[in-house]
């Protein structure tokens, strides 16, 4: 499964304007969770969200204070201004100093604007597909990742990850080797075949591993030794993409 969030989180000054948008939405096969403005209450934090939907109000403050505290909780977040006047062409200085801003001029396009900057986000980044047959661990590397810029499949099983890889563009795989059923030499080998340049990072708690000489005979680009740290495996996972 790949790992894609389509929570978009709405904050308008009324109920009644947030349940349009939040209708608008549905439309689009999206979840939405509903915020209305107050200093007490609004939160980011906690929850993972693609995009977050603002409306502009020129005599408050509230939503301005709301933008500079999502992107500053969670810089990655997409924002999407509902504006009317600003998307069609009325400056507000306040917003010239945040670069991952969108302006809409109505509802519709308010959601269309955040679920298609999304698609677009998704497009751009580079997919990982983890193998391992414990699915705890596949939870935990999920989890670890969840906010990276990459996208993340996570298989159980050799076969399936064979399978993915015909139909699917992958950048990087991390497998296993002491699996059940197709075991992760014997995976490795296959995906050699015909992915003879795909960078394969290695995860396993075994670290003699490490110098095993089939795996340098399959050319490496890592090896991740469990129990993970999770600082050292996003970065393995990042020299191994180039990045």
């Amino acid at each position: 499964m790949i790992m894609k969030n389509r929570m978009v989180h709405i904050l308008m000054p009324s109920q009644e304007k947030a349940a349009e948008t939040k209708k608008e939405l549905a439309g689009l096969d999206a979840e939405a969770s509903v915020i209305i403005h107050d200093r007490d209450t609004f939160k980011i934090s906690g929850v993972s969200y693609e995009a977050v939907i603002l409306e502009y109000e020129t005599g408050s403050t509230l939503w301005l204070e709301a933008l500079a505290r999502t992107l500053t909780s969670a810089p990655r977040t997409r924002v999407v201004l509902l504006a009317p006047d600003l998307a069609a062409g009325r400056r507000d200085a306040r917003i010239s100093v945040y670069a991952n801003l969108f302006l809409a001029a109505d509802l519709k396009q308010a959601a269309e604007l955040a679920l298609r900057q999304e698609e677009l986000d998704q497009q751009d980044r580079k997919t990982i597909l983890i193998v391992d047959d414990d699915n705890q661990i596949l939870k935990s590397f999920s989890r670890l990742l969840r906010h990276s810029p990459w996208n993340v499949y996570a298989v159980s099983h050799g076969e399936r990850a064979m399978n993915l890889l015909n139909v699917e563009k992958v950048d990087l795989v991390v497998t296993d080797i002491k699996m059940p059923g197709i075991h992760g030499l014997e995976l490795i080998s296959r995906i050699r075949k015909n992915h003879k340049e795909l960078p394969i990072v290695v995860c396993s708690g075994y670290p003699g591993m490490k110098d095993d000489m089939e795996l340098k005979f399959y050319n490496i680009a890592g090896f991740i030794e469990k129990p993970v740290n999770p600082e050292e495996f996003e970065k393995q996972i990042a020299a191994a993409l180039g990045e």
